[in-house]
């Protein structure tokens, strides 16, 4: 008996001694090496999850007025929600002034940067017109962006949407084939059908069903990812994982490859442009302006490949048909001096870095005709 007591502990004291090796090597990588993970905060002011799926039209958003730390290797930034749930300033829903709607998705949040330095508020800042800000992380897509438009942001009174595309994910996050297989706990709105005929269908059936919902927080979730590095190394390591197996799929929703800015079907690109259309109509005579937004990759491919991608060529014709204002970033951010396009980005993750923001800005304030007075007034 005093054998096994001593075996166990000895058991005991060694899976310790594992688990502590296993933290301080995790704290190496994601410190001081190439392990993208966020960081923990070894306090509980994230008591809850910031992106939770609760919203029963479009899915994920954030807690009313709600505060969230967020660290990586190259960043350290708290998010604050308003009100009504968007990281942004409080805002009246009546207002006699000319007020813009941002939809997007985490690069309009503001993914990794402090509000003050996103597009958004540089846009604002500016212009001193009020840019509403209802970006959103957390695989939000233009189906998203269409009800979020609809349910929410459409309410607050304003004269023109800027909607922000990034090809690199919002073909997959509008795809429910792909859907099904990435996000299969998750609570999606997906249009299904063969456009012009869609329905909107939700997977899964029942926000509750969600992983990402969240009746009262998950102490044991909370307490993990606050304090640990092998929570948040899981975390990072299962997602990759469900991206790896996408990408070796073939179905034929996807063909052999995922789309992006470069490749992607006639139904992947039908679906983007129903939901951009639903917006626009809407909106009636309010200006509507999309802008797609390059990643590292996609302005270092284009560099190779010296062609403008299909995407742009396909929405400059449905925009210019739908009275629609087109700006593609890709082109332009690829014109900035070759040395200095890692500086768009942040180091430790692939949104865009202040810097970025900034040059984002001015291209959107001297290339869309909506700025064009504050142009030629400044």
């Amino acid at each position: 008996m005093k054998k096994l007591k001593g075996n166990i502990l000895a058991l005991f004291i060694g899976c310790i001694i594992s688990i502590l090796l296993l933290e301080f090597s995790l704290f190496l990588l994601s410190n001081y090496g190439s392990l993208k993970i966020d960081l923990p905060t070894y306090n509980f002011d994230n008591r809850r999850l910031y992106w939770e799926e609760m919203d029963t039209v479009f899915g994920i958003w954030h807690q009313p007025n709600r505060s969230y730390r967020h660290i990586k290797q190259c960043l350290n930034v708290i998010y604050n929600s308003n009100s009504y749930g968007s990281r942004d300033k409080e805002r009246e829903r009546e207002s006699t002034n000319n007020r813009v709607i941002v939809l997007g998705d985490s690069f309009i949040e503001g993914f990794g940067v402090a509000e003050n330095n996103r597009l958004s508020n540089l846009l604002e800042d500016s212009t001193s017109i009020p840019h509403l800000n209802f970006g959103m992380s957390g695989n939000f897509g233009t189906t998203q962006y269409y009800l979020l438009y609809k349910s929410l942001a459409s309410k607050f009174s304003h004269n023109a949407v800027i909607i922000a595309i990034l090809p690199e994910n919002d073909f997959i996050d509008d795809d429910l084939e792909i859907g099904k297989q990435i996000y299969a706990r998750r609570y999606k709105p997906y249009w299904k059908g063969v456009y012009p005929n869609y329905k909107l269908v939700y997977f899964q059936d029942s926000i509750h069903k969600s992983e990402l919902f969240e009746v009262e927080p998950n102490f044991l979730r909370i307490t993990l990812k606050n304090f640990t590095y092998t929570y948040n190394t899981i975390s990072y390591v299962k997602y990759a994982y469900l991206q790896s197996n996408i990408k070796e799929s073939k179905t034929s929703s996807l063909g052999a490859m995922l789309p992006d800015y470069f490749n992607f079907t006639t139904e992947q690109f039908n679906r983007m442009k129903y939901s951009i259309k639903a917006i626009k109509k809407i909106a009636k005579d309010k200006s509507v302006m999309v802008i797609t937004i390059p990643n590292l990759a996609d302005i270092m491919k284009f560099d190779k490949m010296n062609k403008l991608p299909l995407l742009n060529s396909e929405l400059s014709t449905f925009c210019k048909n739908n009275n629609i204002e087109y700006l593609d970033l890709l082109p332009l951010m690829h014109q900035h001096p070759k040395e200095y396009w890692h500086k768009l980005y942040l180091e430790c993750d692939d949104h865009w870095s202040d810097y970025g923001n900034l040059v984002a800005c001015q291209l959107i304030l001297n290339k869309l005709s909506y700025y064009e007075d504050w142009v030629n007034n400044k």
